[in-house]
């Protein structure tokens, strides 16, 4: 009496090819392993289906790779199942069927069901023995409050800024022999302890040599080449270059076409760097 088929899902079809690749050692093509595990024609010329099949193969390859590995290492005690590792073994144990699968150079493989519950094994000691945290991408409240704690932190540097500077200004008022004078570590130190905030004392007396009495401090990183209305022109002038360009043309420039435009108009315009 002939055996009866088994009725697999799109899914279980599609691992069950996974593992067919993974265990040829590249001796079976992907669209012949689709069709081994009774995938239909149009859906093996399916490009989706295909990436599918061939991340799966990958991750499969991996963990055949990790087990030789421990294998030819010291010998781990076996650790309890999960109940998700069982119910992951309970579906993947429908689809090894005790059938050897001959490649198409008509040698035959090793029998899937026996490669499919070694990597079961290994699958079930790998999520038993992970200890570390899984990274989580951030959601927009606690975005926003990070965003909100940091818009605080430079406000308060702001305000400490001022206050320091001014008092600054006032300290150099006074006589030298005034016993009320301070140096500007402790203002600064003052300042700090009253705000919460860590000020350096270098960064204020620099300010108050410059003239920046009560103003905001500069934004960091270095100066730039240019000054800020050379800047703002040029960037106005590009934008809008770059906007006439796509309303014009149907071919627009790439991005390293643009960057020597770019240096044309500032070379053009005869802004170097000193």
């Amino acid at each position: 009496m002939p055996k009866k088929k088994v009725q697999r899902s799109q899914e279980e079809k599609e691992k069950l090819a996974a593992r067919i690749v993974a265990s040829s050692d590249g001796e079976i093509s992907i669209p012949a392993a689709m069709k081994t595990a009774g995938i239909n024609t149009p859906s093996t010329k399916n490009n989706t289906i295909y990436k599918r099949v061939h991340r799966e193969s990958k991750r499969v390859e991996k963990l055949l790779a990790q087990m030789e590995a421990d294998d030819s290492s010291t010998n781990s005690t076996p650790k309890p199942r999960t109940v998700a590792a069982q119910r992951e073994a309970s579906d993947f144990l429908s689809l090894s069927e005790s059938t050897n699968l001959t490649t198409t150079t008509g040698v035959a493989s090793t029998p899937l069901s026996g490669i499919r519950r070694m990597i079961l094994d290994k699958e079930t000691v790998a999520t038993t023995t992970t200890d570390t945290p899984v990274k989580r991408r951030q959601t927009s409240k606690p975005r926003h409050n990070e965003d909100s704690e940091k818009r605080k932190k430079q406000r308060k540097e702001t305000e400490a800024t001022k206050l320091a500077t001014i008092k600054v200004q006032e300290n150099e008022i006074l006589d030298p022999k005034d016993k009320n004078r301070v140096s500007t570590a402790e203002i600064v130190r003052q300042v700090n302890s009253a705000l919460g905030t860590m000020l350096s004392h270098k960064t204020v007396r620099r300010m108050y040599r410059e003239g920046q009495i009560n103003s905001s401090p500069m934004k960091r990183g270095p100066a730039g080449s240019f000054s800020k209305g050379v800047w703002k022109a040029m960037y106005g002038a590009f934008t809008t270059y770059i906007q006439l360009e796509q309303a014009a043309y149907k071919k627009q420039s790439m991005l390293n076409q643009l960057a020597q435009k770019v240096n044309l108009m500032v070379n053009k315009a005869g802004h170097k760097k000193t």
